[in-house]
């Protein structure tokens, strides 16, 4: 653990001189005529007026929609909810993971394709990368600097380290270094390393505007790379041999980990630019150049650890497949251009765009000279609207895009200060993955899937008061044509032993239908009551492919106040979140899929942390006493089939902020 401490900071001390040097290096190869004037500008030397609110940033959404631009730090150094690190949490718990942080996940509710075109079909890891779109750029009037650091259950940790500053009054330039290590909570007898996970990633971005802004450039390249070991999670001799187990008796059984020498990664490489020119008042003209690829890495040292026919009937291989270490590689590229006009009409803003992408995809196999291809070229049309219906109260939303294949994309809506509708249908074709593999394991071509569609239905609406504030909402969704994974037999004690999937696709239809409500409450002058609860519900002929959990609540109770001269906040409390038991999606560490099954039960439970959350002026700091409840009840739960959610420990994390 303490080597684990020291690695993570020696990571944090270099990359903090990284983006230094590189600032100075910037600085010294660019020639200014007014010097004087832009010394006096890039003064270093700590001043009061350097502070979160001279420290501004934005997005690429915000400039290309035209949503307000520069937003200052200041907005963003709360500590409302700081000790929700982990993904999950900061999704509100609506999310599925394999128990620890930054493994695999997906959304325990249906979520509406954000794509219409090509995809790989390996999302399990793309929340861990930023979205192009919201990526920060900054205009600052000193260099500032961002440490955030979580030391987590068991030795893990995570560090984001970001940089940057303004070269002259219009340009900024900046990076950001990340770093996470996860330990396994779980570990079997004979297992070869604790690690979980090792991730790292790296960007560089930079923000040029004229001085009358009539010209922006954003850029930035990020290179990532979400290394994992595969746990497996719980595995028994008496659940894989068919006898009748009870899933809370698992933990009393000794852990005996099924995947002990098993990789897999999603490593991606991707340079982003947009840039806008103004064409007259109200009218500009804008280009968007994306390129990316990404690899999706499975590997497994087989006969190490297992018997050949143990690891045969695991992974699903044919018998010859398994005498050595298995490798297989699937790499996916995409270069996109948009081309687009926007502007605002009284109080209309409008968006047309057209946008060519090229994509590739192919899989590659050690020790084999077959590899598949699949170029395509995708042409697309788009239209976004935006109509101030009460000075900048309440808009209508009109949009859509059509890409010239049949797919498509539609949503109209309202959004207000009292209450939102909107209705969204689209489209979209099946991926790459869910169409065609090759590998060790197993093998399948679908070209003959149809491409799925989905429509919804979702509203809210918000009563807010200085002691209650009450905001309902719902959602309907009809999912036809629904592409899915399920094990590859129907045998019970097959599906215990192995995790093989392959992609099928139902052609009837369910519906999906959400109702919730987010509850406030002030109990006097610092004491509040937060809840969150949702009810989901499933009909039509293809409901039992969909399992959720009827009941979801996230409710804390918790004291905060504010210091009078307002530069210390302190926030603590206890923090609760539970699910109602439903037979959540397994997972495949092979392909990265989560698959259904209808065996395994996750069963109910509240986790319980307690938490105090604090700043003092620019530092920010949490610490946290997380599943506070283990063995209270039961001895732990599960968040997916075999895997076992977080332990009880304490975390610590930090956010310190400078801005000379």
């Amino acid at each position: 653990m303490h080597s684990i401490r020291k690695s993570l900071f020696l990571s944090l001390i270099l990359a903090v001189r990284f983006f230094r040097h590189i600032g100075l290096l910037i600085l010294l190869v660019h020639v200014i005529p007014a010097q004087a004037q832009e010394e006096q500008y890039l003064d270093d030397t700590p001043q009061d007026v350097y502070n979160p609110t001279t420290t501004l940033f934005t997005t690429q959404e915000a400039i290309q929609y035209h949503l307000g631009g520069y937003k200052a730090i200041a907005d963003d150094m709360g500590i409302f909810g700081m000790h929700r690190f982990t993904f999950v949490q900061q999704y509100g718990n609506k999310l599925q993971n394999l128990g620890n942080n930054g493994t695999a996940v997906k959304p325990i509710f249906y979520t509406l394709p954000e794509q219409i075109g090509a995809t790989s079909g390996f999302h399990a890891y793309d929340i861990y990368f930023r979205n192009p779109h919201q990526f920060r750029y900054y205009d600052t009037k000193s260099p500032y600097t961002e440490l955030y650091v979580v030391l987590a259950r068991f030795g893990s940790a995570f560090a984001d380290v970001c940089y940057t500053r303004n070269i002259t009054p219009n340009w900024n330039v900046g990076g950001h270094f990340r770093r996470m290590m996860t330990h396994k909570e779980w570990i079997p007898a004979g297992s070869p390393d604790m690690h979980v996970m090792l991730p790292y990633g790296i960007d560089v971005f930079t923000h040029y505007k004229t001085a009358d802004k009539r010209y922006q450039l954003l850029a930035h390249w990020l290179f990532m790379e979400h290394h994992v070991r595969e746990t497996g999670g719980i595995y028994t001799e008496e659940y894989s041999s068919g006898a009748s187990i009870v899933e809370q008796e698992l933990f009393q059984n000794s852990i005996d980990n099924r995947l002990r020498d098993v990789k897999s990664s999603d490593q991606r490489n991707r340079f982003h630019l947009y840039h806008q020119l103004g064409l007259g008042e109200q009218l500009w003209a804008y280009h968007e150049l994306g390129l990316q690829k990404q690899w999706h890495f499975f590997g497994a040292d087989a006969d190490k650890h297992w018997g050949h026919d143990e690891s045969r009937t695991f992974l699903g291989g044919k018998p010859d497949d398994l005498d050595e270490a298995l490798k297989a590689t699937t790499t996916m590229w995409h270069a996109q251009h948009e081309l687009g006009v926007k502007g605002d009409w009284q109080n209309l803003f409008y968006n047309g765009y057209y946008r060519y992408k090229d994509v590739g995809f192919k899989h590659e196999y050690e020790h084999e000279e077959l590899e598949d291809k699949y170029p395509l070229h995708e042409h697309y049309v788009g239209l976004r609207t935006r109509y101030d219906l009460a000075n900048r109260q309440s808009f209508l939303h009109l949009g859509g895009e059509y890409l010239l294949q049949g797919l498509y994309k539609a949503c109209v809506g309202y959004q207000g200060n009292i209450f939102d509708l909107a209705l969204e249908r689209t489209r979209y074709q099946p991926s790459f993955l869910a169409q065609h593999y090759r590998g060790y394991h197993r093998e399948w071509d679908n070209h003959g899937f149809t491409s799925p569609t989905a429509t919804q239905l979702r509203g809210g609406w918000r009563l807010e008061g200085n002691v209650v504030q009450l905001r309902p909402n719902a959602s309907f969704t009809r999912v036809e044509k629904h592409i899915y994974f399920k094990h590859l037999s129907d045998d019970k004690l097959k599906q215990r032993k192995t995790v093989v999937a392959i992609p099928r696709q139902d052609n009837q239809y369910a519906d999906v239908v959400t109702l919730g409500t987010d509850f406030g409450l002030a109990l006097g002058a610092y004491i509040h009551w937060d809840s969150e609860v949702t009810f989901a519900k499933v009909w039509g002929p293809s409901a039992q492919l969909f399992h959720v959990p009827t009941w979801l609540i996230n409710s804390r109770l918790y004291y905060a106040r504010t210091n009078e001269a307002g530069n210390g906040t302190i926030e603590a409390g206890i923090d609760v979140n539970w699910k109602s038991y439903y037979k959540a999606d397994a997972y495949d560490p092979v392909i990265q899929q989560f698959y259904w099954q209808d065996e395994f039960n996750v069963y109910s439970y509240p986790v319980l942390d307690l938490f105090v959350n604090f700043r003092v002026k620019y530092l920010r700091m949490f610490f946290k006493f997380s599943h506070g409840n283990e063995h209270l009840f039961l001895p732990g739960y599960f968040v997916t089939p075999l895997y076992p959610g977080q332990k009880r420990a304490l975390d610590i994390g930090f956010s310190w902020s400078f801005f000379d």
